[in-house]
């Protein structure tokens, strides 16, 4: 079957002469730009417009995949026209399964390839019974080129069968030193520990690392787990303890405890713990910069965890929250906690984002105007449980929410006052405009009387 966009080029019409506007170089970088994810556009702009063909090319070959339809195209190409696509192709991307697999691309060179993107679908197939796991293995070597830097192989969950893949991590040692990304979801045929040693010392830009937990076995003991919680690059740790796991190993809070003195320079930690206390050891990290802490089992906080977190003076988001299941595990703090978090929340001066998704005894005067007067960047703020806005009533020599963007309160307080419940709902709104006068999203609908203020304010701010 001949070539689509060969076949259009061929019946343009070129016996007319006439001289055609020529647009700034600018002006079509931005049409293409815009159009850029739109494959039949580009095709027929190619083929229509002579000044902009090598740049349409360009932008059709960049990302290629993943329905595999355009390395169709490539293989059926005529040898000058398939270099001429190879060489725009950085990012390749493949869905793959028991029934499709990778299309041969052995012999097709492909110079500048950076991202290979490969997702194998573990469907059932529909002519086996249920019990019989059809797998997939793919061979990856001959795509491995020096100007990779990432490499993704992912395997959605829930999936069936075996994903597993012939052994590349010697060929990407030497041939990769300037990886970034490296994400592994599949059985790697014949690797060792050492194998993995021997990547990590290569790749020395490498700045994430992901193995899953039952593919990687076989890539971790001792010596290779000291490299990877060691390496100079990387700087973003997603941990969890209850069915995944960091670098192929199950991490329990002891155990992240043994890592994190050897990540001084770790900027992103999201961590699922179990019932032991990690604050102390993050004690020292003073460049974090993003701390998610997930519960999967009811917790109590004390206030020795929250004296700890006052040393992370980058921190910029802070959530602690029990984990988002169908029941919903509470996370408590009681009464001594809060003097507690009011001390650390004077030294978290760098703030945007706070979630404290944890249930006070109560969220008193003191705790909310240290939070206003040293959190000045705050954008978002999230609080569970009783809320009373009435103690900022007082307050009027400063506004103490400036940067507040979105307000999330779990409930609010009632009070006695006026016998109309319009006129206490006005008064609560009123504060909550004085004091975050930017909001643009408040959420509260723990009882009747939230929901009156969240509707009330709603209705004032579109008028």
């Amino acid at each position: 079957m001949p070539d689509p966009l060969m076949t259009a080029m061929a019946q343009v019409d070129h016996t007319n002469t006439r001289p055609l506007p020529v647009l700034p170089a600018e002006i079509i970088a931005r049409i293409l730009d815009f159009v850029s994810n739109d494959k039949p556009t580009l095709v027929s702009v190619a083929c229509a417009n002579r000044v902009m063909f090598e740049q349409a090319i360009r932008y059709l070959w960049s990302d290629v995949g993943p329905d595999n339809k355009q390395v169709g195209r490539m293989l059926r190409a005529r040898d000058g026209r398939l270099q001429v696509y190879a060489a725009q192709i950085t990012k390749l991307s493949f869905e793959i399964s028991s029934v499709s697999l990778l299309p041969p691309l052995n012999n097709i060179p492909l110079p500048l390839p950076q991202y290979l993107d490969i997702t194998y679908d573990g469907v059932q197939d529909p002519r086996r019974p249920p019990t019989s796991l059809v797998g997939c293995h793919v061979l990856l070597n001959h795509l491995i080129v020096p100007t990779l830097k990432g490499l993704y192989l992912h395997r959605p969950m829930p999936s069936v069968g075996n994903f597993s893949t012939g052994n590349f991590l010697p060929r990407l040692a030497d041939e990769c030193v300037g990886l970034e990304e490296l994400r592994i979801a599949s059985a790697v045929t014949g690797a060792t520990p050492s194998e993995l040693v021997k990547l990590l010392d290569s790749c020395q830009r490498l700045d994430q690392l992901w193995l899953a937990t039952a593919d990687t076995d076989n890539l971790i003991d001792e010596s290779s787990f000291k490299h990877v919680a060691s390496h100079p690059c990387l700087t973003t740790a997603t941990i969890h303890s209850d069915t995944s796991a960091c670098f192929g190993m199950k991490i329990e809070a002891e155990s992240l405890i043994m890592i994190l003195p050897h990540v001084p320079g770790i900027q992103w930690l999201l961590t699922v713990l179990g019932p032991t206390s990690i604050f102390n050891a993050l004690r020292y990290h003073d460049q974090l910069s993003h701390l998610i802490i997930e519960y999967p089992q009811e917790h109590h906080l004390s206030a020795n965890d929250f004296a700890a977190l006052a040393h992370l003076t980058s921190l910029r988001r802070l959530d602690i929250r029990g984990q988002d299941t169908e029941d919903l595990t509470d996370v408590h703090a009681d009464i001594y906690c809060n003097s507690a978090l009011i001390n650390t929340v004077a030294a978290l001066f760098n703030l945007e984002i706070l979630n404290p998704n944890i249930k006070f005894a109560s969220w008193d005067m003191e705790l909310l105007v240290s939070m206003g007067i040293s959190c000045r960047s705050l954008s978002t703020l999230i609080v569970c449980g009783a809320f009373d806005v009435l103690v900022l009533d007082g307050i009027t020599a400063m506004v103490l929410f400036s940067e507040l963007l979105s307000l999330e309160l779990s409930c609010l307080y009632d009070f006695a006052g006026s016998p109309r419940v319009n006129d206490r709902v006005k008064k609560l709104v009123s504060i909550i405009k004085y004091h975050a006068p930017k909001l643009e999203t408040f959420k509260s609908a723990g009882n009747e009387f939230s929901k009156l203020v969240q509707t009330t304010w709603g209705d004032l701010k579109e008028n």
